[in-house]
Parts: structure tokens; sequence; C-alpha cells
């Protein structure tokens, strides 16, 4: 188990880091397009990504399927079974990828005659390949390696080569962008050096995995759960991508302005989102492992744990980014008038938006690693179909607001279904802890927001906004560190008598 911390530290670490480089290529490249392009080809590229996030579902559940059914032969080096499920996985990613570029074709056509009045077909047409293009390196090349690496707790490796690739097509992108070259020459580039990422991973598999055969004729096996593993990944990018969905069909006129008001917004939303996320996928291989073993035990004292740090960080970012998020916006969309950027509501939406989104994430990552597909897909439909229908209902009178509003309400929908799931079907416990952490956190988000946001509106520019925002996260890491430390000192307690125990048994 050692090893397994070892592992999951690594993971955390590296997700940590991409983050960074994520979040400030997420920062400075949109910047650079808003500055000198304007708000509509901002809205543009992301309108884009968030429908081929739809076409992404030619996935089908593969990977996810492929990393649980690989942790019990990877435990007990069942080099042959493993190779049989690697060599299904591939086959199938190349299905999906294929599958993915014929719909991205179709897609291209479609999305440029529906933005016509807009922005140039053109322009649109070839802006829909080379990003779909690029995500599709995923699955043709990228996939069956990432499987792999992510069920034998080597998630930090991906993450490792996608830093570098992603720092790359940041420093070419704003070399390229400050010339006043064209957005496009600066997706080809991000190919390019998306297939180089893809060599790296595929070198690095090669030379530490020598006993692995991609080749190995598996037939057809069965993975585990696939089809239920699908709705989860179905329910997720409806979830997650609505919004934008619903923004660039429903609203007309200006749909891509408005669409840049939201991406502005959720980028640092997105940078908070993505950080939270570092945390479980550093985890979620070492519960596989102890849930596959049967140590529910073990794993009720890690889980204990682990959820408790979890609510403390996200209750605390999330409540920086509600008082930091407009004068941040103040400051990035300075000399950008074509849209009004400043809209308070929306970034407290997005702030209760992200709690309510991960306050299940720690149960959802032990689902997932249980490989509970089938037993939790009721939870993600009804959130999915809750938070369509709502923002349909509202969009047309609120706009953002009102797909936001939809949702916060579909979050909610399911957050509480999950665990409870997790609670009582896999660490066979109730899930009151949980509740309690949610409800003592959120009334301290809530105090913390109404006494610091009168003070913090008027950071309206760079050097006042970076020293506010420091000061926010000093005082709120005291206030969250000593508050959560002051209810969970038991259960950190209880976590060294355990360790210590273990020891003097052996």
């Amino acid at each position: 188990m050692e090893s397994g911390k070892k592992y999951a530290m690594r993971t955390t670490i590296s997700h940590i880091v991409l983050q960074v480089v994520l979040a400030l290529s997420g920062l400075i490249v949109p910047k650079l397009i808003l500055s000198i392009y304007g708000s509509t080809m901002n809205g543009l590229i992301n309108s884009i990504t968030q429908f081929l996030t739809y076409v992404a579902l030619v996935e089908a559940g593969i990977g996810n399927a492929a990393i649980v059914a690989l942790y019990q032969p990877l435990a007990t080096s069942d080099h042959e079974n493993v190779n049989k499920i690697l060599a299904y996985a591939k086959k199938k990613y190349l299905r999906a990828g294929f599958l993915y570029l014929t719909l991205a074709l179709l897609y291209s056509f479609a999305y440029a005659f529906w933005v016509r009045g807009e922005v140039d077909i053109t322009l649109a047409f070839e802006m829909v390949l080379l990003i779909a293009f690029s995500y599709a390196i995923d699955y043709l090349l990228i996939g069956k390696y990432k499987v792999l690496l992510v069920a034998d707790q080597k998630y930090y490796i991906v993450n490792f080569f996608k830093g570098f690739s992603t720092l790359f097509t940041m420093l070419a992108s704003i070399i390229i962008l400050l010339q006043g070259q064209s957005v496009l020459l600066v997706k080809v580039l991000a190919v390019v050096i998306r297939i180089a990422e893809a060599w790296g991973i595929a070198y690095y598999v090669r030379k530490k995995y020598d006993w692995v055969h991609f080749e190995k004729d598996s037939g057809e096996i069965h993975l585990g759960q696939q089809k239920n593993a699908l709705v989860h990944q179905i329910a997720s990018v409806v979830i997650y991508n609505t919004d934008l969905v619903v923004l660039t069909l429903c609203l007309t006129g200006d749909s891509l302005k408005e669409i840049s008001v939201y991406t502005v917004y959720a980028m640092t939303f997105g940078v908070i989102n993505n950080v939270m996320v570092a945390f479980t996928n550093g985890v979620s291989a070492m519960m596989g492992r102890l849930n596959a073993q049967g140590q529910i035990n073990r794993l009720n004292q890690f889980f204990g744990k682990f959820e408790a740090a979890y609510m403390a960080g996200m209750f605390l970012l999330y409540t920086c980014y509600a008082v930091l998020a407009v004068p941040f916006t103040a400051c990035y969309t300075k000399g950008v008038t074509d849209v009004n950027y400043i809209r308070y509501i929306v970034a407290l939406l997005f702030a209760f938006n992200g709690i309510t989104c991960q306050m299940h994430d720690p149960a959802g990552t032990l689902i997932l690693a249980a490989g509970r597909f089938k037993e939790t897909q009721k939870y993600v439909i009804i959130e999915a179909i809750a938070n369509i229908v709502i923002s349909l209902a509202l969009v047309f009178r609120y706009g953002i607001v009102g797909v936001l509003i939809g949702t916060l309400i579909g979050h909610i929908i399911s957050a509480f279904g999950l665990i409870g799931y997790a609670n009582r079907s896999i660490l066979k416990r109730r899930h009151n802890k949980t509740i309690e952490r949610i409800l003592r956190n959120g009334i301290l988000m809530i105090l913390v927001i109404y006494i610091e946001l009168p003070f913090i509106r008027n950071a309206n520019d760079w050097l006042t906004w970076v020293l506010t925002a420091a000061g926010c996260f000093a005082v709120n890491c005291v206030c969250f560190g000593a508050f959560n430390l002051l209810f969970e000192f038991k259960q950190i307690g209880l976590g060294f008598r355990n360790k210590d125990a273990g020891k003097n048994k052996k």
C-alpha cells in the first residue's frame, strides 16, 4: 500500500502541475484571441469545442470500462489477460476514432451553415475540422496506452506528456497570434504537437512494458458494464456541455458574444474544477485496488480522510472564486467593449454550480473505481434530463443565468443520490458525515462571501487584483483550515491511530 500512496501522490502532483500549465494556456491564448479578433471569434472556438464533446460519445465508455477491467489482472500480474483487454481496447478506440472524424465532417457542414450570419462559412468549416482532428488523436493514437497507464497507477506519465504538449502549443500560439497570423494556423500547430505527444507516450510504454502486445488476438471479450459506463459518459457530456449548446441554439443575434461572456467566467471556474479533479484522479486507482481486494475497512479510513480534506479545499477555492471572479473579468476584458462582461450573478452561480457539482466527487470517484456504473446510472440520467429541461425553460428569458440555474438544480438532484449510494452500498455506512461536511462548509462559505465581497469588488487593475487575491486566499485558508480542523480532528487522529496499530500488529 505504500507503493499505492506513492503513486497517488505522484499522480496528484502531476495533475496539479498540468492544471497550472493548462490554466496559463487557457488564460493567455484566449486573451490574445479576444483582444485581436474580438468576442465573436472567442465564442466561435468555445462553441465548436463544446459541440464536439457530444461527438466524442463515440468513445462509448471504452476507457472507463477498460481501466476497471485492468485493475485485477495488473494486481496479479496476469499479463495474458492484460494483453487481451488492451488489444480489445485498441480495436474499439480505432473504430471510435474513424467514426468521430466522420461525424465531425458532417457536423462541420451543419455548424458552418448555422453561424453563417456571424462568421465566414469557410472559416467555421475549417475550424471545426482542425479542432476535431486534434481530439481524434486521443482515440486513434493515445487511448490504448492511457488505459494501461491509468489502471497501473501511472497517470502521472500521461500528465507529463500532456503538460509539455500544452506548454509548447501555448508558446507557439503566442508567437503566431502576436505576429498577426490566422487562428487556423494555431490549430494546425496544435494537431502536430498532439501527434508528437502521442509518440512520446507510445515510446514510454514500449520501453517500460516490454511484455505488452496490443496485437494479441482477443476475440470479442466483454468489458464489465461498458454500456452502463457509456450511459454515465453520455450523461456527463450533457451535464457539462448543455449550457453552451443551449445558448448557441436558443439565443439569436449575438449568441457567440454571450458565449464569450460565459466562457470567460467558465475559464477560471474550469481551473478550480480541474484542480479538484487532480485530487480525485490521484486516488482513483488506489480506491479501485482496495475495493478489488475487499479491504473495506482500509477503504473506509482512507475515504474518510480524503473526503474531509477534499471538502475543505473545494469550499475554500470556490469561495475565493465567488468574490474574485468579477474583478478578474474586469481586468481580463479591459478594452473589450462589444459586450458587457461584468455580471455578479453569473459569478455567484458559477461558484455554487462548482460546489453542487463537485461535492459528490469523492463518492463519484469511489463509484467509478468500483465499476458501479449500472447501479448509479439512474442518478446521472435524472440530472441530465433536469439540466436540459430547466435550461430550455429559462434560457429565453434569463439567458446565461437561466442555463446556470438549470445546471445547478440538476447537480443538486443527483448529488445526494450518488453520495447515498457510495456510502450505503460500497462503504457499508450511513452518509450523515458527508452531509454534515457539506452543510458546515456551505454555511461558512456564505458567511465569508457576504463579508468579503464589498471589499474586493473594486480591484479593477492587475496589481490590485493580484494583491487582493493573495490576501483573500490566505485569509480563507485560515478560516476553512481552522474551521475544518476543529471538526475533523477525530478523523485525522483515527487515521494516525490505525496506522500505528497496523505497525504494532506487524
